[in-house]
């Protein structure tokens, strides 16, 4: 559909009638074997400037429409403003612009009276060359016939059109459907039917039936009214099919006796026009932009607001009858009812159709150049609505129904006052990938005006824009530029054919853009690998390293072809593309290496189109790498380098591949996590720990596996804090232990792999710092818990545990003294001391003898401690030294053990001291008589 506006009057006389031709707004049709093009492939860098040859100020660039004749292309460009009559101002002009390497443009003479061959020379003669409809139609909307009336002159605004038909390219048969189904009943004309019609405001074609659609929003009290005419029968009024006066009940409102008006009234039907396949049926789309209250309307809904609505039509005999109703979003309580964004929107201001999403149905795309929110004002919004299919009850009727996107609307302006959504058109299925894509205009942005590219894909069309073409980017040879985007040519094929180019026009500039587009590349490629990676098989050398030895290694192959989806020329051409290889993304710590000795590496491809390649080369395992399980993931990106303007890699092409390199598992179920090991865990150890000396502690471990592989076997020795592992050292056994903090214990890596077998290594230990700082309450051992770990199944877990304990000894330093006996000199009397048995008091038993010692230890860490103490206690079985008290000592907490017998068996003495009372060190430690 391509829609055009009128701005200022002219006049122009004729015959008969008097014409009052205002400005032949531009509404062109010439339908073409149509190819594709990928919209985010226009180029910018070179554009064509197509400009009037004289005048500006005429709004060239207000509507295009291109047809194609032979080898030669040609754009119409309606310039609404052009002055182009000494008898009429501002009448308008069409103009056709030669697209070749030079191009330029020349007025057509659109002029029902013109019959001048002129314009024959670039007209091919041979219809078989015609490429599409082989006709044109422009129209003039405010075009007005004054008929003489009893009492005067009656201003018709009609609007009239005007065909022409291949070969004649130039000469126009002017017509008139409204102004011609008045034919002799002038007097009864008004604006109450078909008085201010105004036909021609949007123009469609439909190539399925042949037929030409004609908006005309002024009939019916500018209801408005749409016309379908096959394309044979223009001046045949006996063939019009017109949608007439809307009944109330097709757009679902109730018919009343009160009110002042039996037509929907002021709401602009065929304001815009398209043409739609619905429900297989060939169908005419329009839309009521307007909102209206239903206060005057002879409706049972009263004071409620109509509006904007677009319907859909299909042909019955002569009249257009409604087939369907499409309505912007529904409010928040899910009822029809104008909102504050869309009773404005000027919803269905344009309007065009197109499979977006490759399901055969053509789905409906709605500009709302007004639609604002509390934000902005005019932004503008797109809506889209897909063509839904299915049988009524198996019986082969088909239905349809338009179903809005989700959340719309989902494409919206930006900028206030930029009334995006002002021109929507179907620039066809432009990559080749089955999808037709939708270019979407903002003309009145303060930029200049900016053109959005939308693809289709198999969901549907895309959310965001994949191309912005902006008024303010385009070289400052063509700067400035105002009303970039009010019209977009649609579908208009390029030089060969093949594909398709973007015209632009910009209305206020007096100017047209062509740009054209480049071929596009899409990619097929893949890496593979040879097997998975066996981390124990260290076979490969790397390639230009022989001394770091031999690495794990597996074949690597990376394949690469790339297509052109809309070929433009049979040249072939030879392009360079890189991949760029980065190993082992998912892991912090690199485990893989390519033949660079680095984790990244680049490969080159220079090739003809549809030629497929693959370069090979080997990856390599690091050694010693901790994760064993997770596969390594290689990413592949590809970008192609040093290509001519002409081509581009396709958007929707796979740029970035990932794919995994699995690690071998060397167990029974293949999998990693689920073989089953068997460890057995059991320890050495003799050794005590001397108390506040900086000894290591030595402790001898073997792990024993007699199932699967174990993988990441470790184990921890957790000792309540006490223990830490000395420094970070490697064990006899290649085993590797260091202290964690965070619970505190010490890890000590067996093996990565750890196969059936059994492994003896020695893990060294000494206190941690903290264990230094309570050693008055220190225990009397070392208690230490150590489990072998395994991501492995434990086929008996408590195989792989033990727990011990080590002493702790602490080794004093001792002075001990004697003093003198106390009496250094003892006489014994056998007539007159008496033994044990027979004395009955101490002093029965002779004299006393008393001993003190002293014991001075130098270590100030508090330990325990053992004196004995020997004397003579019998001569020949007789008393010598007989025991009458328990030693007493002073100091510290202590207590003696007799071990020969009683104190004072036979209870001479008066007292028996308690022996675990303290005492002080200056009594008497042993007392004998």
């Amino acid at each position: 559909m391509v829609r055009l506006r009128s701005l200022e009057k002219g006049r122009w006389r004729g015959q008969g009638a008097k014409w009052h031709s205002l400005h032949p707004t531009l509404a062109l049709l010439c339908a073409l074997a149509l190819q594709q093009t990928v919209a985010f492939n226009v180029n910018l860098d070179d554009a064509q400037v197509l400009q009037p040859p004289s005048q500006t100020g005429i709004h060239f660039g207000f509507s295009l429409a291109h047809f194609v004749n032979g080898t030669e292309r040609r754009l119409l460009v309606g310039a609404p403003l052009a002055n182009t009559s000494k008898d009429v101002s501002q009448p308008g002009a069409l103009y056709a612009c030669d697209l070749g390497s030079s191009p330029s443009c020349t007025q057509l003479e659109v002029d029902w009276r013109n019959t001048d061959d002129k314009y024959k020379s670039w007209i091919s003669e041979d219809k078989k060359e015609h490429q599409g409809l082989g006709f044109s139609v422009v129209c003039a909307p405010r075009w007005h016939a004054y008929e003489s009336v009893t009492g005067g002159l009656k201003d018709l605004a009609s609007g009239i059109c005007f065909s022409a038909r291949a070969p004649n390219f130039d000469k126009f048969t002017a017509f008139s459907p409204a102004y011609d189904v008045i034919g002799m009943n002038t007097k009864f004309a008004s604006y109450d039917n078909n008085g201010t019609c105004q036909v021609g405001l949007s123009v469609s074609y439909s190539q399925e039936t042949e037929t030409v659609s004609f908006g005309s929003p002024g009939c019916w009290s500018w209801q408005g009214d749409v016309w379908n005419i096959h394309k044979d029968t223009l001046t045949d009024k006996d063939t019009f099919h017109r949608a007439q006066k809307i009944d109330f009940k097709d757009v679902d409102l109730t018919s009343s006796p009160d009110g002042r008006y039996s037509s929907l009234a002021d709401l602009y039907l065929g304001y815009s026009v398209a043409s739609i396949t619905y429900a297989s049926k060939p169908a005419v789309v329009s839309a009521m932009p307007r909102a209206v209250s239903t206060h005057d309307l002879k409706v049972v809904e009263k004071n409620k607001v109509f509006g904007p609505v677009i319907l859909i039509f299909e042909e019955d005999q002569s009249k257009l009858n409604v087939l369907d109703t499409i309505k912007p979003p529904l409010n928040e309580s899910n009822n029809f009812e104008a909102t504050k964004d869309s009773m404005f929107s000027y919803f269905g201001y344009s309007l065009t159709t197109a499979d977006v999403n490759g399901d055969g149905l053509d789905d409906l795309v709605v500009g709302a150049p007004l639609y604002h929110n509390d934000s902005h004002h005019d932004q503008g919004a797109v809506f889209v609505y897909m063509q839904k299919r299915f049988d009524y009850g198996g019986d082969g009727v088909v239905g349809a129904e338009m179903k809005l996107e989700p959340n719309s609307p989902l494409r919206m302006g930006h900028d206030s006052y930029g009334r995006f959504g002002s021109c929507v058109a179907s620039v066809g299925d432009l990559g080749g990938d089955g999808y037709q894509d939708i270019a979407v205009g903002a003309p009145f942005l303060e930029s200049g005006g900016k053109v959005f590219i939308y693809l289709g894909s198999r969901d549907g069309l895309g959310k965001t824009p994949s191309q912005v073409i902006d008024a303010m980017d385009m070289p400052s040879s063509v700067r400035p530029l105002d009303g970039f985007g009010f019209a977009i040519a649609q579908k208009m094929p390029d030089a060969t054919g093949n594909g398709f180019d973007l015209g632009i026009g910009v209305f206020n500039s007096d100017k047209v853009l062509v740009f054209k587009t480049k071929e596009v590349i899409a990619v097929e490629w893949n890496v593979t690998f040879s097997g998975k990676m066996n981390l124990t098989s260290s076979t490969c050398i790397m390639a230009g390293d022989t001394s770091a030895g031999k690495y794990p290694c597996v074949d690597m192959k990376t394949c690469f072809l790339y297509r052109v989806l809309n070929t433009k020329t049979k040249t072939k051409q030879t392009l360079e593309f890189t991949i760029k290889l980065e190993a082992d993304i998912k892991q912090q710590k690199k485990r893989l290496l390519f033949n660079n000795g680095r984790a990244e590496t680049n490969l080159i491809f220079n090739q003809e189109k549809d030629q497929m390649s693959c370069q090979e080369e080997k990856v390599y395992a690091k050694r010693d790498i901790e994760e064993l399980i997770q596969p390594f993931v290689i990413q592949a990106e590809v970008d192609m380098k040093g290509a001519s303007q002409s081509v581009i890699l396709d958007e929707q092409a796979t740029r970035v591949l990932e794919e995994e390199l699995p690690i071998l598992v060397q167990c029974e179920g293949g999998v990693a996590d689920k073989c089953e090991s068997d460890l057995e865990l059991t320890y050495t150890s003799n050794t005590t720990y001397a108390l506040k000396k900086m000894e290591s502690i030595p402790v001898t471990f073997r792990l024993t596996n007699r199932g699967e592989v174990a993988y990441n076997t470790r184990l921890v020795i957790n000792s309540n804090g006490d223990l830490i592992s000395k420094e970070q050292a490697d064990s006899a056994g290649g085993v590797v232990c260091e202290t964690k903090h965070k619970p505190p214990k010490i890890e000590c890596k067996i093996d990565a792999i750890f196969k059936k077998g059994e492994k003896e290594f020695e893990v060294v230990m000494m206190p941690h710092q903290n264990f230094f700082g309570s050693l008055e309450r220190h225990l009397a051992f070392f208690t230490v818990e150590a489990e072998a770990e395994t991501t492995s199944v434990q086929k008996n877990p408590d195989a792989a545990k033990t727990k011990f304990q080590i002493p702790i000894i602490v080794k004093g330093n001792l002075d001990l003294t004697k003093e003198n006996s106390n009496p250094s000199h003892v006489s014994y009397n056998s007539s007159y001391d008496k033994s044990p048995a027979e004395a009955s008091n101490e002093q029965e038993l002779g004299e006393q003898v008393i001993h003190k010692y002293k014991i001075y230890n130098s270590n100030p860490i508090r330990s325990t401690h053992q004196v004995d103490d020997f004397w003579p206690l019998k001569i020949d079985g007789l008393y010598l030294l007989y025991l009458l008290d328990n030693p007493t000592i002073t100091g510290i907490k202590a207590s003696c053990h007799y071990e020969n017998g009683e104190v004072d068996k036979y209870n001479i003495s008066k007292r028996i001291p308690d022996p675990t009372e303290e005492t002080t060190f200056s009594r008497d430690l042993l007392r004998w008589r």
